[in-house]
């Protein structure tokens, strides 16, 4: 068994993985990629909805959140069913002939998981900039900030698309600069940037001058400051630190990893794991967003509502026609005895 079966960066020989024979085990798997797919789809869809409806929301920053939330949504809708597939297609003798659905699967992954955290990347410099020099970052074009979505994209199409080209031939030489450029440095950008604001937003708030009768900003603003920096890089580094820590070991020591199947468990795992980075994102970078948690109401609002009437309407569709007897008065002010009226007038 080698590692990168399973995981974004390749084989050596790669083969469908071969999990326990345990079928429980391989079925609960499965039933949590796909909650976590369908929640990954639901609050990414969310967001690029919120942004499309809501003029409001249609900001620098917010737009730096739509290309991390389109990144995040082809974790949902590809990566995720194709790792299902390769994950459990041996067991139920169903793997496709060749290496042609594995190779799709990896460059895609691959594609899908680097845009993800370049995009990360990307928001935290904006942030940077926003908090660090705000009359600069009013000044810059739009396209300064479309080039940084844009240049993550290409970077990350032109890492994935290298994959199959390597493919056999240099797989550790690759492995390294994946890891190096898709985790260690952004990583590091990260944390940088997100120490730099939390210093400088509190450097800020202890040296404004404020009327006599105001307080200085309180110490729960500054904590929460402080709260909010610690989640977004913790959630980062606790979602992909593990899986590229695993990666690195299948590829140089595969003898440091458990035995087989605890080592299949861990790539599981460690998989789950950095998929649900695309999960959270929507509503660690979006939903403390006040307009944004409202338009999300809404939208969801909307949406039971109009469930609600589809369902009516099909009820209706199936309910027989009713059919009204000649012989029922339904309207009697449209439909009165003769006999009746003339004895009313004569009285």
């Amino acid at each position: 068994m080698h590692l990168s079966n399973f995981s974004s960066t390749g084989a050596t020989q790669p083969t469908h993985p071969s999990f326990a024979s345990d079928e429980p085990e391989i079925i609960v798997s499965a039933v949590m990629y796909v909650i976590l797919g369908i929640l990954i789809i639901v609050g990414n869809i969310l967001v690029i909805a919120a942004f499309k409806t809501n003029v409001r929301l249609r900001s620098i920053n917010n737009t730096f959140l739509v290309g991390l939330a389109v990144s995040d949504l082809l974790v949902g809708l590809v990566s995720i069913p194709l790792w299902i597939y390769n994950s459990t297609c041996n067991h139920y003798k169903t793997c496709s002939k060749g290496n042609g659905l594995l190779l799709v699967y990896v460059t895609l992954d691959i594609f899908s998981g680097c845009a993800s955290v370049l995009q990360l990347t990307a928001i935290s410099i904006e942030r940077y900039l926003a908090i660090t020099r705000p009359i600069s970052h009013r000044s810059y074009s739009l396209w300064t900030y479309y080039a940084m979505i844009a240049a993550a994209w290409v970077f990350a199409f032109v890492i994935a698309g290298l994959f199959p080209v390597q493919y056999r031939k240099w797989q550790k030489p690759y492995s390294i600069i994946l890891v190096t450029t898709c985790f260690a440095i952004p990583a590091l950008v990260i944390l940088t940037v997100y120490a730099i604001i939390f210093q400088t937003a509190r450097g800020t708030a202890r040296a404004r001058v404020q009327p006599s009768e105001t307080a200085r900003r309180p110490a729960p603003n500054e904590t929460k400051i402080a709260m909010t920096i610690a989640l977004i890089t913790g959630l980062f580094v606790i979602a992909w630190l593990p899986f590229f820590v695993v990666n690195m070991l299948g590829e140089f020591c595969m003898s440091c990893l458990p035995p087989y199947p605890y080592s299949l468990r861990l790539i599981r795992f460690v998989k789950w794991m950095h998929y649900s980075n695309s999960m959270v994102n929507p509503f660690v970078y979006a939903y403390r967003n006040q307009d944004m948690r409202k338009t999300f109401k809404r939208l969801l609002c909307c949406t039971c509502h109009d469930l609600n009437g589809l369902r009516s309407s099909l009820r209706t569709a199936r309910s027989p026609n009713f059919v009204v007897p000649e012989n029922v008065n339904v309207n009697k002010e449209l439909r009165i005895d003769p006999a009746n009226l003339r004895r009313n007038v004569s009285a």
